[in-house]
């Protein structure tokens, strides 16, 4: 262990996790589960314009040590949604204007 109390990079290569006895007393870990989900729609108007809808969703789990005694626990849930329409307008044979407007929501 080096003099910060991390593990030095010989330990770390020969699998040596000693270097903090706390940790391994009180079998402190990290835990994340997490996962993510969306579903989307787009809709044609017509050849100039389309609506693209997508809602989403976040969800985390994660608990911690943060040191040989203390522990940290988060739940979170994220969760949101993204509308924009895309248009496409030809002015003629030759010249295109294209734009995207649109709303995003996250909480």
């Amino acid at each position: 262990m080096n003099a910060t109390g991390e593990l030095s990079q010989a330990q770390w290569d020969a699998n040596d996790f000693s270097g903090n006895p706390e940790y391994i007393k009180n079998n402190a870990h990290a835990n994340v589960m997490t996962v993510r989900a969306g579903v989307g729609h787009t809709y044609r108007f017509s050849d100039m314009i389309s609506n693209t809808t997508l809602l989403c969703g976040t969800g985390s789990v994660s608990n911690a040590s943060s040191s040989g005694g203390g522990w940290s626990d988060v739940n979170s849930l994220n969760y949101g949604m993204r509308s924009t329409f895309d248009m496409i307008f030809q002015l003629n044979e030759n010249t295109f204007v294209t734009g995207i407007t649109g709303v995003e929501m996250q909480m």
